[in-house]
């Protein structure tokens, strides 16, 4: 192996023990820069080595002195290192192990025996005589025209997760199953066709290495956990069929940045984009009816949310701890906030509760330190325990209800600054010795 002027890789092989050599370095089969090389005269019939970088990893190769072939990987710059090629690959008694670049750490796992396989590839790869195991490009998972499968099976997709990058599903597959592509670490992109209705829970989780995804207008369900702790995945195109998003399906996903929710889709469930860390935009389509508990729980970037007019239930811990939430607009259709659903959403500065809430839940914008004013909807008929508490920054509370709503303890507007609290003027008496309303009858004047 040599380098040209430009840093090229350049490597040739034999095989016909040093006789003759030949050239096997186009550009597909350059991976990553060429760092140290250390190799004796190859007309000589010596070892052959070379040290490469590919993406994020090491690789080392090189041959023994019956020109048998070694290969070895590591995933932590060369403190470890284990066999590309297993001994159902590779047969043959290693006679020498010759390396100083890896430092002396290549082992041997040949068998006894002197034949090769056909195919001596793993199975991501084929065999190109004269040219050695090059990848399959674009892989495809299903082979349509000798499978009836309708259902892509993590057993079907046959794959090594340390190896696959890329692939197509084929056009005959109408569901992704359960953990198909679960924690393929390398995975980079995929192509899902029209022929797709159904991602199944767990299909991609762990897919770290995806980093955009196009979900077509076919799909019509996520499934659970599908891209959770899909880490690199910064886009997402959900199609205009989905009309379920399920549990955790995007949850942990800590590089998305926004998500579009389209007018499809009628339910959110529970903790969908728990953890997306980078997410600074949402939008909600109309035809949602519910925002399940957790859904945005710790997007910790998340900067403004308009929940539509269709949407009835806000979730408990819903937006909790998205700290950099700073305005909510929330539609005319929302009828109940839950438990703890505004916790500690820090820079929100206002909040206006409609008249079509009835039942606010405990803690639901307890710790939300800058609100400084907040309206409470003349529906409202019931209050949970610290709702408001630790709410330090408001200056004035407004409770449009006649009736004044049931407060569940006494704490509903705990260390709230003092603030006064507005109630309509005919009901300025009642507020003051209703049950709870009573411990904040100096603070209850009548709407100005």
């Amino acid at each position: 192996m040599s380098l040209c002027k430009y840093y090229k890789q350049k490597r040739i092989v034999s095989y016909d023990s040093g006789n003759t050599w030949h050239d096997v370095s186009p550009a597909e089969y350059q991976v990553g820069g060429l760092y140290e090389i250390d190799s004796a005269d190859c007309s000589e019939g010596e070892s052959i080595i070379r040290w490469v970088l590919v993406p994020g990893d090491y690789l080392c190769e090189g041959k023994n002195k019956y020109q048998k072939e070694i290969e070895q990987y590591s995933t932590d710059n060369g403190l470890t290192w284990f066999n590309v090629y297993p001994a159902t690959y590779r047969k043959g008694l290693l006679i020498e192990s010759n390396s100083i670049i890896c430092n002396n750490k290549w082992e041997g796992h040949y068998t006894e025996g002197t034949d090769e396989p056909t195919n001596p590839c793993p199975s991501w790869q084929k065999w190109v005589d004269g040219v050695g195991c090059v990848n399959i490009d674009p892989i495809k998972f299903v082979r349509c025209e000798t499978s009836s499968s309708t259902t892509l099976t993590q057993e079907e997709v046959n794959y090594s997760p340390y190896s696959l990058m890329s692939g197509t599903i084929g056009d005959c597959v109408t569901n992704i199953g359960i953990s198909a592509f679960n924690r393929c670490i390398n995975l980079t992109g995929i192509t899902i066709p029209n022929s797709v209705t159904s991602i199944g829970g767990t299909s991609f989780v762990g897919c770290s290495s995806l980093t955009s995804l196009n979900i077509p207008n076919s799909v019509t369900s996520i499934g659970s956990s599908a891209f959770q702790y899909c880490s690199g995945l910064t886009n997402v195109n959900i199609g205009s069929g989905v009309t379920k998003i399920k549990n955790s399906a995007f949850a942990d996903c800590s590089g998305l940045t926004s998500i579009a929710i389209p007018d499809s889709v009628t339910s959110i469930y529970n903790e969908t984009f728990q953890n997306c860390r980078s997410l600074t935009s949402v939008t909600i389509g109309n035809s949602i009816t519910s925002i399940g508990s957790g859904v945005f729980n710790r997007c910790i970037n998340l900067k403004s949310i308009d929940i539509p007019s269709g949407v009835t239930s806000i979730g408990n811990s819903a937006f909790a701890y998205c700290r950099s939430l700073s305005s909510c607009t929330m539609g005319s259709g929302v009828t109940s906030i839950g438990f703890a659903a505004f916790e500690n959403c820090s820079k929100l500065t206002s909040i206006d509760i409609p008249d079509s809430v009835t039942s606010i839940g405990t803690q639901a914008f307890h710790y939300c330190g800058n609100i400084t004013a907040c309206t409470i909807g003349s529906g409202v008929t019931s209050i949970g325990g610290n709702a408001f508490g630790n709410c330090t920054g408001l200056t004035s509370i407004t409770c449009l209800a006649t009736t004044p709503p049931t407060l569940v303890d006494n704490y509903v507007f705990y260390n709230t600054n003092n603030c006064p609290i507005y109630v309509p003027a005919s009901s300025v008496d009642t507020y003051k010795s209703a049950s709870g309303w009573s411990d904040y009858a100096d603070r209850i004047q009548a709407i100005q």
